[in-house]
């Protein structure tokens, strides 16, 4: 709990800090990737999780043939997996520039050296 609360205070004095050093429009701009890039994360869907969850049991009983099952699964859902965020990356990319369209370039604003 206590680096939970160590953690909120420290964002909230650093992204004051971040506005008033950096401006809105960048910190705008890299809270708007920082989102998209969360989006894509989710794409995993906690199959991680529920492959640690299959796994317990054959780790337990030295099950070699059920872990390799288990395993091979898993490189597979994974591989189809990397394939949708790589598409969705794809897709998103092409709608980068019309997403940030309204943000002004880091060099015209007048950002002061940190």
């Amino acid at each position: 709990m206590l680096f939970y609360f160590l953690v909120l205070v420290t964002t909230f004095f650093s992204r004051k800090i971040f506005l008033e050093k950096l401006g809105a429009d960048f910190v705008g701009m890299t809270s708007t990737l920082s989102n998209l890039l969360e989006l894509l994360n989710l794409a995993e869907l906690g199959v991680g999780s529920a492959v640690g969850y299959m796994l317990y049991k054959p780790l337990v009983g030295s099950n070699r043939g059920q872990i390799n099952e288990i395993i091979s699964v898993l490189g597979y859902v994974y591989r189809k997996i990397g394939l949708v965020i790589i598409a969705g990356a794809i897709i998103l990319a092409c709608f980068l520039p019309w997403i940030l369209k309204n943000v002004r370039s880091i060099t015209d604003s007048s950002i002061s050296p940190i």
